[in-house]
């Protein structure tokens, strides 16, 4: 896992990830501004934190079981080739989660300081 930390790439993606993540709600937000009711962005942020948390973790585990098909070996531990390989695919959207979700929480200690969502 910590090479994975170290890995420039899986940075780049997770940054990527996290802006989508983070801008969408903003972007629909400002789409729907037209309604009455306020969009209430920031639990989207949440959603969206909690499927990347799905993703990454859906998205190693199809590796390390492909691997455990390919070899057929399912009960001893995995090569540290493959376990890194897993991880690399997994944190970038581990990180762009925790990102999200720090957004979440900006945005409801700003409504419960203030009373409304930033940028409402």
């Amino acid at each position: 896992m910590k090479n994975s930390l170290k890995n420039y790439i899986v940075w780049l993606i997770a940054i990527a990830l996290a802006v989508v993540s983070i801008g969408l709600p903003y972007l629909i937000m400002i789409l729907t501004r037209k309604s009455a009711d306020p969009f209430i962005y920031p639990l989207l942020h949440l959603a969206i934190a909690g499927v990347y948390v799905l993703v990454g973790f859906i998205s190693g585990d199809v590796l390390v079981i492909s691997f455990r098909h390919k070899t057929k070996d399912w009960n001893n531990d995995l090569p540290i080739e493959v376990k890194q390989k897993a991880w690399n695919i997994r944190m970038p959207f581990y990180i762009a989660a925790a990102l999200t979700f720090l957004v979440f929480l900006f945005s409801q200690a700003f409504y419960l300081i203030i009373g409304h969502y930033p940028f409402l």
